[in-house]
C-alpha cells in the first residue's frame, strides 16, 4: 500500500522497452488456450487490482475488433489493455499460473516486477519459484487418496530369485509397470520380430502362478504408532500379458513397460489413474513439480516429490529428481493435478549412456522416467468391457459418493453379462422406496464410461408413449440412421409383425453400426435402463409394446452381445421376456449383514487384518446403523439414510476419503 493508504503504482516498463517486450510475452504464451480463458484471466487480475468486480470487461474493451483475429492479437490487445488500467503484474502472474508459457516468459515477468521498491521486491519474492507456484489443498488430499488406491506393489518370483517393483492401475483391471522387474524370472518368453526390430513378447506357461499384485500395502497412522496394512492381493487373468516392451538402458525402441491383466479390477478401487495422455506436465518449462508414488524395495507405500525436465524425444524419458530406490520401477510419476505422465525407469547412470545422452537436457536430474503417451503409443488400443470394480463400495450421486449397501444379485449380474455366455437381461422389483432405480447408480459405479454406454429412460422422458419409431431414433443418437428406418406405412405387415421384424432388424444393424465393434472384439456395448416401468404404462398401440418385447430378445439371443437391458420395477407381462438369459432380483430394505458384509469388503480391499477387535467394530456400527433405519419414518427411503449415515461414519472408521471410493 501508499503511504496515504491507497494501492501502490506499479513501475512498469517504459513506452520504448513495452514493445519488445510485449512480443517476447506474446510469443511465450502457447496459443493453444481453452475458449474463454483470455477473458477470465483478465477478469481475475482485474478484480485482484481493484479489489472488487472488474470495471471492464476483455469483450467489451474488444468491441468493434474483428472476431476471427489470431490468438497472438488478442493476447498481445489484452497485455496492451492490461498496462494501460494498470494491473499488468497481475495479468502476467495470472498467465503464468494457468496457462502454457514458456521458460522465456517467467524472465519477462521477473522482469516486470523487479522495480527496486522494498514492496516491490516481496511481491517478486512471493513469485521467486514460477514454476511451483501454488497447490489446491483438495487437489492434493485427492491425488494423495487416488495414489494410494491405485498403486500396487509387483512381486515376480522366478528363476533368479524374487524382485519386487511397483505398479499402476490405469484401466479397472489393467496394471502397468516396467519390464525389467521380469528380467531373469523366466515369466515372459521373447517373440522374434519378423521384420528384424525388436522382439515381442509372451508370457512364459504357468508364469501366472509367479507374479501377484497387492492393492493398499501401506502404513495406519491413526492410532499412535503406525502399523502396516498387508494390503489385498488380486490374481492375474489367465491371459495376464496384454503388452510389453524390452529393456534395454534408455533405447527409445525398448520403452522397458509391461501391461498386466488381473483376474478382477480390485474392489473399492473402480477407476484407475487418469493418464495425461499427450505427455509432460504444465509445459515443457524445467522444474516442473511433480510427485513419485512407489514401494521402494517393497516397503509399504511412498510417496516423493520432486521436479521434472523437458522431454527427451530422442529417447523418448523423462529426466527427473525425486528421491527412489530399487523397487520403486514403474511407479507412476504424476503432474501437479496428479494425472500419470510417465512411470519411473531408473537412476540415469543405470543406463549405458545414460549420463552423457542427458547430460544437456536434464541438468540435475538424477532418475529417469518413460513418458505414458510413448507407452500408450506402443501398446495400442487397450482392451475394453471390464468391470470397474468386482465389488463396488461407493456409488456417485448428487450429494456425493455414498457407501453402495447389499444388491448383490445386481453387482454379479453385471460381470456375468460381459461373459458370452452370461445373461444380459436383468428384472428388478421390490416395493415403492426401496431402491430400484438406484440400479443405474450401480452400472455407473461399476462400469467404466469410456468402455460402456449407459442409457437411462424414465417415466418423465414418455418413453413409454413414444413411437417405436422415435424410442430408436433417441437411442440411435443419429438423424440420418433414424430416418433410414422402415416404416410401417410401406411394410405391407401388421404393426406387430412390422415392429419385431423388419424395424428391428434395422434398429439392430444401425446399432451395432453406430457401437462399432462388438465387445467381444473390443467395442463398447450399451447397457439400456427402463426405469419405473411400475409407473409408466407401455402403450399398447402402435408397435411400441412389441418393438420393446423384440428388443429383449435381440439382448438374451442375440449373436452380437451389443446389448444389456436392466428393467426397474417391471410388471408387464412375464411369459412374454425370454426364458433364456434372465437375471432377477427382488430388492428389500436393508438388513444387518448386509450392512456387516459391506463393512467386511471395505476392510478387505484396505488391507485390515480380520480379527476379532474389526468383527467387533464391524457388528456395533452395524447395529447402530440398523437402530438410525428404524428412527426413519415408514414410506421414505431407509437405505438411502442408512447409506447416508454410513458414509459420514465410515470416514473415521475407514480413513478413506468419502468421495473418491
Amino acid at each position: 500500500m501508499s503511504p496515504d493508504g491507497g494501492a501502490a503504482t506499479t513501475v512498469g516498463p517504459t513506452d520504448a522497452d513495452w514493445p519488445a517486450l510485449r512480443g517476447s510475452l506474446v510469443a511465450g504464451v502457447s496459443p493453444d488456450q481453452p475458449a474463454g480463458a483470455l477473458e477470465r484471466l483478465f477478469r481475475d487480475a482485474q478484480t485482484e487490482r481493484e479489489g472488487g468486480a472488474p470495471s471492464l470487461s476483455l469483450t467489451v474493451l474488444r468491441a468493434g475488433r474483428p472476431t476471427d483475429e489470431p490468438v497472438a492479437a488478442r493476447i498481445g490487445f489484452a497485455l496492451d489493455q492490461a498496462r494501460a488500467l494498470g494491473f499488468l503484474n497481475a495479468f502476467v502472474f495470472e498467465l503464468s499460473q494457468r496457462v502454457s508459457v514458456s521458460p522465456a516468459f517467467f524472465e519477462i515477468a521477473r522482469q516486470l516486477n523487479d522495480t527496486g521498491r522494498p514492496e516491490d521486491r516481496l511481491r517478486l519474492e512471493a513469485l521467486s519459484d514460477v514454476f511451483v507456484g501454488f497447490d489446491e489443498p483438495d487437489q492434493i488430499i485427492r491425488g494423495m487418496q487416488l495414489g494410494r488406491t491405485n498403486t500396487c506393489l509387483i512381486e515376480v518370483r522366478g528363476d533368479a530369485g524374487a524382485k519386487r517393483g511397483t505398479g499402476i492401475l490405469i484401466a479397472p483391471n489393467l496394471v502397468l509397470t516396467t519390464f525389467h522387474t521380469f528380467a531373469g524370472s523366466g515369466c515372459l518368453m521373447s517373440v522374434p520380430n519378423p521384420d528384424g526390430g525388436p522382439p515381442g513378447w509372451k508370457a512364459a506357461p504357468g508364469a501366472r502362478a509367479n507374479v501377484t499384485a497387492t492393492f493398499n500395502h501401506s502404513r495406519d497412522f491413526r492410532y499412535g504408532a503406525p502399523s502396516i496394512r498387508n494390503g489385498r492381493k488380486v490374481p492375474l487373468a489367465e491371459d495376464w500379458l496384454v503388452s510389453a516392451s524390452g529393456s534395454d538402458g534408455m533405447d527409445p525402441d525398448h520403452l522397458d513397460y509391461a501391461i498386466l491383466r488381473l483376474e478382477q479390477a480390485p474392489p473399492a478401487f473402480p477407476r484407475g489413474f487418469e493418464t495425461a495422455r499427450r505427455g509432460f506436465p504444465r509445459t515443457e518449462a524445467d522444474r516442473a513439480r511433480i510427485h513419485l508414488f512407489q514401494h521402494p524395495e517393497g516397503a509399504p507405500l511412498r510417496v516423493a516429490a520432486g521436479s521434472a525436465s523437458r522431454v527427451v524425444d530422442e529417447l523418448a524419458r523423462i529426466g527427473h529428481n525425486a528421491n527412489s530406490l530399487p523397487g520403486a520401477s514403474g511407479g507412476a510419476c504424476t503432474d501437479r493435478e496428479f494425472r500419470v505422465f510417465a512411470i519411473h525407469q531408473g537412476a540415469v547412470d543405470d543406463a549405458p549412456g545414460g549420463e552423457q545422452a542427458f547430460s544437456a537436457a536434464l541438468g540435475n536430474s538424477v532418475n529417469v522416467a518413460v513418458p505414458i503417451h510413448a507407452i500408450l503409443d506402443h501398446a495400442g488400443e487397450l482392451p475394453r468391457g471390464a468391470v470397474a470394480a468386482s465389488e463396488a463400495l461407493f456409488v456417485a450421486t448428487p450429494e456425493g459418493r455414498r457407501p453402495l449397501i447389499g444388491r448383490a444379485v445386481t453387482k454379479d449380474w453385471i460381470g456375468d453379462a460381459l461373459r458370452p455366455e452370461g445373461k444380459r437381461i436383468l428384472v428388478v422389483t421390490g416395493e415403492t422406496g426401496v431402491g430400484k432405480s438406484f440400479t443405474a447408480r450401480i452400472l455407473e459405479a461399476m462400469l467404466p464410461d469410456e468402455d460402456h454406454e449407459i442409457r437411462v429412460l424414465r417415466e418423465n422422458d414418455r418413453f413409454h408413449v413414444m413411437d417405436p419409431i422415435a424410442l430408436a431414433g433417441l437411442l440411435l443418437r443419429d438423424e440420418a440412421a433414424a430416418a433410414a428406418l422402415p416404416r410401417h406405412a410401406d411394410s405391407g405387415m401388421t404393426v406387430s409383425q412390422w415392429a419385431r421384424g423388419p424395424l428391428m432388424e434395422a434398429f439392430s444393424r444401425a446399432m451395432r453400426a453406430r457401437l462399432g465393434r462388438p465387445p467381444s472384439a473390443g467395442g463398447r456395448p450399451l447397457w439400456l435402463v427402463l426405469d419405473d416401468l411400475d409407473k409408466a404404462t407401455i402403450a399398447e398401440t402402435g408397435g411400441l409394446r412389441d418393438f420393446l418385447y423384440a428388443l429383449y430378445r435381440e439382448a438374451a439371443q442375440g449373436d452380437d452381445d451389443w446389448l444389456r437391458v436392466a428393467l426397474l420395477g417391471f410388471r408387464g407381462d412375464f411369459g412374454a421376456l425370454p426364458s433364456q438369459g434372465l437375471e432377477w432380483e427382488e430388492v428389500t430394505e436393508v438388513a444387518q449383514p448386509d450392512i456387516v458384509h459391506w463393512l467386511r469388503t471395505l476392510d478387505l480391499a484396505l488391507g485390515h487384518e480380520d480379527d476379532a477387535a474389526r468383527r467387533s467394530g464391524r457388528n456395533k456400527l452395524a447395529r447402530m446403523m440398523m437402530q438410525l433405519a428404524r428412527s426413519i419414518p415408514p414410506g421414505l427411503s431407509r437405505i438411502a439414510h442408512v447409506a447416508e449415515f454410513l458414509g459420514v461414519s465410515v470416514l473415521s472408521y475407514a480413513d478413506i476419503d468419502g468421495t473418491g471410493g
